[in-house]
């Protein structure tokens, strides 16, 4: 699992997990009556012993909970910098440095301090410091909805990627847009987006800045001109331009290197080998992030829609 990306390891860890209560999904199981129970009669999950002392119940809040960021901030999710799993332990060290652990099935202090950061992620408009509430749940299930409709478009944007022979002129323009300006790079070859991505540096003025949200500025121009090909440095500094890029206060920046961004794309789409390789990238995309989410999803939306109340959605 170590080889795997960040990303795929995470959502691994979900799968095998999620098989083992997989039971439970039945209607008329024990989990199913146990979830509804607790989320139609209870506002908190610490005052229902029928929900924090059944392994089976914790486990699947925990799952649901860690399925509802696998996209956040996208496919390769840039929050989390590395997972890992021993027997029922999850190991999380997110991006920012700080770091999450607890064990699949106890409802404990480090359980709830997981909660505390997932809810600081999604920004949930309510408190976990001392109690879980259970509507929690329904914010889960509101965020991988969201999450499941991006994905379909972002697969239909796969699909009209992967169908393309020849990119024409208003081919390269629509490459240019948000929609897919980090798709279509993203699935270039390390070497030629390494390339891109410096020449991008040769252009950028040098006392352009960037303020970061954690309030850090960067001086842009050293940044994108680090030689490296490294996929996942790469990967991190074209989600960053891409960023910027539509940025309304990087405006300049965005006029300056729109040209060259065209100039690439045209020279590298009009070769027969950069867009062979983009077509196997995004078969492989398909497969190991689009896919597997997909599926997973699909099980807590089609579950959720049973479990939770008519009436359980957001404002």
């Amino acid at each position: 699992m170590q080889n795997l990306p960040t990303s795929i390891a995470y959502i691994q860890i979900i799968s095998n997990w999620l098989a083992k209560i997989d039971e439970g999904f039945e209607k008329n199981s024990n989990l199913f009556k146990c979830l509804q129970e607790t989320t139609q009669n209870i506002s908190f999950f610490d005052e229902d012993p029928n929900f924090y002392l059944n392994k089976q119940a914790v486990i699947y809040l925990q799952l649901l909970l860690l399925t509802a960021l696998t996209m956040h901030g996208g496919i390769s999710m840039p929050i989390l910098k590395h997972v890992s799993s021993t027997q029922d332990r999850i190991d999380l060290v997110w991006a920012q440095g700080y770091k999450d652990s607890f064990n699949f099935g106890y409802y404990n202090d480090n359980f709830k301090q997981f909660v505390h950061t997932f809810s600081n992620i999604i920004q949930a408009p309510f408190s976990t410091d001392s109690k879980i509430p259970v509507n929690i749940i329904t914010y889960a299930h509101q965020v991988i909805l969201v999450f499941s409709r991006k994905l379909m478009d972002y697969n239909s944007r796969v699909n009209y990627l992967k169908e393309k022979i020849y990119f024409t002129n208003s081919d390269i323009d629509i490459l240019l847009t948000e929609d897919f300006l980090f798709l279509i790079l993203s699935a270039f070859p390390a070497k030629d987006l390494a390339d891109i991505l410096y020449s991008v540096g040769d252009i950028i003025p040098d006392n352009a800045t960037h303020t970061t949200p954690d309030g850090y500025k960067m001086k842009l121009k050293p940044y994108f001109k680090q030689i490296t090909q490294n996929i996942d440095v790469l990967i991190q500094k074209l989600s960053f331009l891409c960023e910027l890029f539509f940025l309304t206060s990087q405006r300049k920046l965005r006029d300056e290197t729109l040209p060259i961004l065209k100039t690439q794309l045209t020279t590298y789409l009009t070769q027969k080998s950069v867009p062979f390789f983009i077509k196997n990238e995004l078969r492989q995309l398909q497969r190991t992030h689009i896919e597997c989410r997909m599926g997973l999803y699909g099980i807590f939306l089609n579950h959720l829609q049973k479990v939770l109340p008519p009436i359980s959605t957001l404002k």
